[in-house]
């Protein structure tokens, strides 16, 4: 299996080089091989296959751009389905109200039955950031749990142990709640340093999505 992953620059020039370089690179790759590409080529594909039935899979988003244009036309060049367009899912990100999908997976057209469509589901997790406020009750209570046999082995036992602490920790940690809108932060690196540091990203990021200018991409 060979796996390439691949950003696609942002200057005219560039791009077209990069283009070149890498339909060379997957031509050069031996027909046996199991080829998966990922990536952000910078460009949006569209939901329309319009010309391209045999690489686009038909579940895209938006209007297809100059960019999403020649993304096709690389992947009908390499023969190349794109991944993501083969089920229908939610969009990557949502900009100005409009669903956008910005990373692709490409495979050879004649290994697209091995995609499955998949969703990642969120877990309950135990609140191991809360020791430092409980440290006092935490030590006693994960000390209280552990036992010890000479009638199991080594795996055996350390299996127990780590069960006991986790059924431990649960009881006076507690876990978090998957789907929950509001998600809890660990109050212990969430501090008005960080906070400030990622209120500052998202408004630059926004303004690049406004503006698209190299200087506000970079800033």
């Amino acid at each position: 299996m060979r796996i390439i992953s691949a950003y696609a620059p942002q200057v005219a020039e560039e791009k077209s080089s990069f283009y070149e370089d890498l339909e060379q690179y997957v031509h050069s790759i031996e027909d046996e091989e199991v080829l998966l590409l990922g990536g952000d080529p910078n460009g949006h594909i569209g939901e329309q296959r319009e010309g391209f039935d045999r690489w686009h899979g038909g579940y895209g988003y938006g209007t297809r751009n100059e960019e999403g244009q020649r993304i096709l036309k690389f992947a009908a060049m390499s023969d190349l389905v794109i991944a993501n367009t083969q089920f229908r899912k939610s969009g990557h990100f949502h900009n100005r109200g409009r669903e956008t999908q910005i990373d692709f997976w490409m495979l050879r057209r004649r290994d697209r039955n091995i995609l499955v469509d998949t969703k990642a589901e969120d877990r309950q997790r135990i609140k191991w950031w809360k020791l430092k406020e409980r440290k006092d009750k935490a030590l006693p209570a994960l000390l209280s749990c552990l036992t010890s046999s000479t009638e199991c082995t080594v795996g055996e036992q350390w299996n127990a142990t780590v069960n006991a602490i986790k059924d431990s920790a649960t009881g006076f940690l507690r876990r978090t709640s998957p789907g929950k809108t509001k998600i809890e932060k660990a109050t212990w690196w969430w501090n008005e340093e960080v906070q400030a540091a990622i209120a500052q990203q998202k408004s630059e990021y926004k303004r690049w999505m406004r503006t698209h200018r190299v200087e506000d991409r970079d800033a």
